[in-house]
């Protein structure tokens, strides 16, 4: 999976919306990317966030 791949499905990984094969090759991205990692765990705040909107509407 080339950076900018990777870099594109940030968003679905955050919300554990990728296929199994998919997450695991973004995981593998991460592990040697460190802008990837700041993105992802930016992104995994955000949906968190949402989460917990969702759970109090």
């Amino acid at each position: 999976m080339t950076h900018e791949e990777a870099a594109g499905l940030l968003g679905a990984w955050a919300l554990d919306a990728c296929e199994d094969a998919e997450a695991a090759s973004v995981e593998r991205h991460l592990a040697s990317c460190a802008d990837c990692r700041v993105e992802a765990a930016s992104l995994t705040r955000a949906a968190a966030g949402l989460g917990e909107l969702a759970a109090g509407a």
